[in-house]
């Protein structure tokens, strides 16, 4: 509904409009945060730390899902460099630096291929009496 008003009603006054907005600007998070602080149940400032370094293990976990999502969902290379695609990452994690372009569209999906290419070859070997076509 408030969505409705503050952007499509066509009806509504241009104070309720901006009403609207303001509400729609503060998402829920905030707002909890803002009556928290009001009511004097702060939250503890180490529930907001994060680590400052990853292990390669999972670095590389997120390296293949960051590729699989690219390819899966045909999304363009290039946006791996956006600072709005960056700025998403490192609010996700700090610690995560995405590859650039070409390491992504080269070696990481050349790597990704080849782990399922080799996944798929290790089912199939294990399988009996297979039959292609009709």
């Amino acid at each position: 509904m408030h969505n409705h008003l503050a952007l499509h009603c066509l009806k509504v006054s241009q104070k309720i409009k901006q009403e609207m907005l303001r509400s729609l600007a503060i998402p829920n998070k905030n707002k909890k945060m803002a009556i928290e602080i009001a009511t004097g149940v702060q939250p503890k400032i180490s529930t907001k730390f994060q680590s400052t370094n990853m292990d390669a293990g999972q670095e590389i976990l997120c390296h293949r899902a960051l590729t699989r999502f690219f390819v899966c969902c045909g999304i363009p290379f290039w946006v791996i460099e956006s600072p709005f695609f960056l700025d998403f990452c490192k609010n996700l994690c700090i610690t995560y630096k995405p590859p650039n372009r070409k390491t992504l569209s080269n070696d990481w999906v050349n790597f990704e291929a080849a782990r399922v290419t080799v996944s798929m070859e290790n089912k199939l070997e294990n399988q009996e009496n297979l039959t292609l076509g009709k």
